[in-house]
């Protein structure tokens, strides 16, 4: 587990454990007065549902600042509710609108950012550009000229880890209506996909295709390569068949 992994899960349990503990103290605490037991509620659902959102933070942008923002923001957003609730003293309920404003911050820091390349041939002349498309459950990308113009579109399959057959890649028309291709990681067969990192790739496109919009698929397959089915610090080949 790496390090911002490790820092991650620390903050999860650092803030869920202490949920669980005023959870269970709430059923008998006593509360100033109804509002007191509502206010508590409040935070505790708060405290629940951000130390679960904790979990994930090593799929963010930046996990580190991600999980600090988090933590930080739940911290002052639930305890200004839960020192209230139990006291009925108002004296540090700012803390709440600063601690939004950070849970805020945090889950901006988990929106997910575009993949984009742009590929060029020969060097320094750029032909096309791949730009991911964020879509809730599909991979998703866009095929780009040079002018930055949609030519063709890429849509992936919402589970990409295949056991036992192709995991394929559609090639659509721009508005998706028809496809016209298919990028398909080929299954390599049980003790290759588990022990190896090296993958089959095959690529089909109609012949009358533009030369550099192949060219840009080609990319585009590399990208889907290194995006979905690379092992982190593997060096295995990949292999590309027309």
């Amino acid at each position: 587990m790496g390090n911002l992994d490790w820092l991650a899960s620390w903050v999860a349990r650092a803030v869920l454990v202490p949920r669980v503990t005023t959870h269970s103290h709430g059923r008998g605490a006593q509360f100033p007065d109804t509002y007191g037991k509502e206010l508590f509620d409040k935070a505790n659902k708060h405290h629940f549902l951000h130390s679960l959102a904790l979990l994930g933070v090593p799929n963010c942008r930046k996990p580190l600042l991600a999980g600090l923002l988090l933590a930080s923001g739940t911290t002052l957003f639930c305890t200004s509710f839960y020192y209230q609730a139990l006291s009925g003293d108002t004296s540090i309920q700012t803390a709440g609108p600063v601690g939004g404003s950070l849970l805020i911050l945090g889950w901006l820091q988990c929106l997910p950012s575009a993949v984009e390349m742009e590929v060029q041939a020969p060097p320094g002349t750029t032909i096309g550009h791949v730009l991911q498309t964020w879509h809730p459950f599909l991979p998703k990308f866009s095929i780009l000229d040079a002018d930055r113009q949609t030519v063709l579109r890429v849509v992936g399959p919402c589970w990409t880890c295949g056991c036992g057959t192709d995991t394929n890649f559609e090639v659509k028309t721009r508005d998706e209506s028809r496809s016209v291709g298919r990028i398909s990681k080929q299954w390599g067969g049980l003790l290759r996909e588990a022990l190896t990192d090296a993958d089959d790739f095959g690529l089909q496109f109609p012949i009358d295709l533009d030369v550099k919009v192949k060219a840009v698929l080609l990319g585009a397959t590399f990208l889907i390569d290194y995006m979905f089915f690379e092992k982190r610090g593997g060096a295995g080949p990949s292999a590309i068949t027309s």
